[in-house]
């Protein structure tokens, strides 16, 4: 059985007077690389804030394993004017500044790197940066808010072959479907309040996606034909007092029916 690092159970967040989810719950187990899609809006970004502890859950619960230890790249930067790289590295890490130099060379990182101001830097380097410093918060399970936003092609390079080699989980927020397709192994989607997870990458979950629509296109017509059937049988009998107690009967089992809603199947990658 896989070991749960963190979960929400029956989570409610509300953004005003509307509602982002509501009664909905999930988990990330250990290793897992989830990707996290859904409409703008769905409420994503106050979901991580609300496993990272800046911001709460309206009702339900959000679950940490003992054994987590969380780390949470946000879309905001938050450095300090004129700190360098190597002051905010030691601000921030547990790990060595001399062994994250190390692996900050892996990152593409160069000595000038980590003596220049952070705010100098361009969103490239700067989100290595960011991504260095998770490391050495030697993290298990990290959140990653539109990390691809603003990267040259480089710096895509180097975060997309960090995730793929990272051997903790991850929860990962991007609309790039071919990022997606290349570093993740489940899919969580947020869509009508609701989380749902998915085994495999994007691609795997369109195509979950198209079978559940086809099962649901099915019951809707065979519950089409099902009212059909009992509308045509209460106009044919209706005015029978003999057929009365049927005709009510099978009205009631008319109100009892839930209707099945078909929303749209996104097949491209707006996400």
């Amino acid at each position: 059985m896989a070991e749960v690092l963190l979960q929400v159970h029956n989570g409610s967040k509300s953004f005003g007077a509307r509602s982002l989810f509501s009664g909905a719950s999930f988990a990330a187990n250990v290793g897992e690389h989830i990707g996290v899609i859904g409409p703008n809006g769905a409420g994503k970004s106050t979901l991580f804030r609300c496993l990272a502890g800046l911001d709460h859950l309206d009702s339900g619960e959000v679950i940490q394993a003992s054994s987590l230890r969380l780390g949470y790249l946000a879309q905001e930067d938050h450095f300090a004017l004129d700190q360098s790289v190597e002051e905010y590295l030691q601000a921030n890490c547990l790990t060595p500044i001399w062994e994250l130099k190390s692996l900050g060379r892996r990152l593409g990182l160069s000595e000038k790197h980590f003596t220049s101001s952070v705010t100098q830097l361009s969103g490239g380097y700067r989100m290595r940066c960011k991504l260095l410093a998770l490391i050495g918060q030697e993290p298990n399970l990290l959140l990653l808010d539109e990390p691809t936003n603003y990267l040259d092609l480089e710096s895509l390079f180097v975060l997309e072959s960090f995730l793929q080699d990272f051997k903790g989980a991850f929860l990962l927020i991007s609309h790039d479907r071919e990022f997606l397709r290349r570093t993740t192994d489940h899919i969580l989607e947020i869509e009508s309040g609701e989380f749902t997870k998915f085994n495999g990458n994007i691609d795997d979950y369109f195509e979950q996606k198209a079978l559940i629509r086809e099962q649901l296109e099915k019951q809707a017509l065979s519950q089409e034909a099902k009212r059909g059937e009992i509308l045509k049988f209460a106009a044919k009998f209706g005015a029978k007092a003999t057929k009365a107690r049927q005709v009510q009967s099978r009205l009631k089992q008319l109100d009892r029916m839930e209707s099945i809603e078909l929303s749209p199947l996104q097949v491209r990658a707006k996400i």
